[in-house]
């Protein structure tokens, strides 16, 4: 399995299924997710910053979210749709997103 097969496993067992209007794409092993455009929208309705970066040396990518300047978390994953679709499970697991959960 890839590693986006197991960030999608955490997705789904945070409790997030798509919904209908949902701004989603299917993955290679057929699961539905949110567009990674999407949750950088659901970031910042949940009033987060979201910086993404990437270290080329690593192949790994780093997604951190904050408020106020404070960095309160962050992802890392082996592309920027694995670290989004990481650190968008944390944000559902703690109940702070909005929209695109079910």
């Amino acid at each position: 399995m890839s590693s986006l097969g197991y960030a999608l496993d955490g997705l789904y067992s945070a409790g997030w299924w798509p919904g209908e209007g949902d701004r989603c794409i299917q993955s290679a092993d057929g699961r539905w997710m949110p567009e990674p455009s999407k949750i950088i929208e659901l970031f910042a309705e949940s009033g987060y910053q979201i910086r993404i970066s990437s270290c080329e040396q690593s192949t790994r990518c780093r997604v951190e979210w904050s408020k106020w300047g404070g960095i309160h978390g962050s992802a890392v994953g082996r592309s920027r749709d694995e670290a989004l679709l990481i650190g968008y499970t944390e944000l559902i697991r703690v109940g702070t997103s909005a929209g695109c959960i079910g």
